[in-house]
């Protein structure tokens, strides 16, 4: 798969999340605003396997979608990023998606 296709299918992923993102805040302004944020879980199993799908499509060995999805906030928390040890430690930023894509083929581009 090439990065361009990559691309498209995670962008698939991104719009189900903003959508249940709409839904929540939805409920929680007009139906209970007094109440926490619900959270909204409406075709997870189908995110589920698409992710684990996709991740296999490219190779992602070392769960980065997951990681980049769920830890990182689909990169906008300001400690997303990764190393290796090839790096010597350097961090590297994962902030886009073609950050998250080269993280997925670095260990491949070393051996």
């Amino acid at each position: 798969m090439n990065f361009k296709t990559f691309k498209e299918r995670m962008v698939v992923i991104h719009d189900m999340l903003d959508s249940q993102d709409r839904v929540a805040d939805f409920i929680h302004g007009e139906l209970a605003p007094d109440d926490h944020k619900p959270c909204v879980t409406f075709g997870w199993p189908m995110v589920k396997a698409y992710i684990e799908m996709l991740s296999e499509a490219v190779g992602d060995d070392g769960e980065w979608i997951n990681y980049w999805l769920w830890d990182s906030d689909r990169g906008r928390s300001k400690t997303a990023g990764w190393t290796h040890e090839g790096l010597n430690g350097k961090m590297q930023q994962m902030k886009t998606l073609k950050d998250l894509w080269n993280a997925i083929h670095y260990n491949r581009s070393i051996e």
